[in-house]
């Protein structure tokens, strides 16, 4: 009897791709004194200059207490730095010059990381595996914020703005 394909496989499959994943990410992002789970905070805050720490959290899909480890992290590498906000209760992330670069670094180490990992991909199949993980990573995404569920007729806006539409909810 052939065994059927199940979702666990699917799931452990993943899995295992993502450890060989970071295991090859994990010396380059060492060298840059930061964890690859880093890389999505610094481009965020790239692309936001003066965003919250509670806004970042949404949009890493992570606890805000994770974020002020990273932000401390990255502030002690010097790539970013906190400033009061008007209301005072809120702090805002920049990027300092060192931070800038770093992120065009990311930028040139994620365009290898992807090239090696699609290599033995056609480009059709490359698109194919995109839209398939954009798909399952919105849905879980989407489940979390509490978001309406869209329906085929409806286009559902990009998933930040959908974050930052809600920034004052709890994730």
């Amino acid at each position: 009897m052939e065994k059927k394909e199940s979702s666990i496989d699917i799931y452990r499959l993943f899995a295992q791709i993502m450890k060989l994943s970071f295991a090859e990410a994990f010396p380059h992002f060492h060298e840059l004194r930061m964890h690859p789970a880093q890389a999505d905070l610094l481009e965020i805050v790239y692309q936001n200059p003066g965003i919250t720490q509670s806004l970042l959290a949404k949009m890493l899909y992570i606890a805000p207490s994770t974020v002020a480890i990273s932000l401390n992290r990255l502030e002690e590498s010097g790539y970013v730095y906190r400033e009061k906000g008007a209301d005072k209760r809120k702090s805002l992330v920049f990027l300092t010059d060192q931070g800038m670069q770093v992120v065009d670094t990311i930028a040139d180490l994620f365009r290898q990381l992807d090239q090696q990992f699609t290599a033995m991909l056609a480009p059709d199949e490359i698109q194919t595996l995109s839209a398939l993980l954009h798909k399952i990573r919105d849905g879980f995404a989407l489940s979390r914020i509490g978001a309406c569920e869209n329906t085929p007729a409806v286009q559902a806006p990009p998933l930040q703005d959908i974050i930052i539409k809600k920034g004052t909810r709890n994730v």
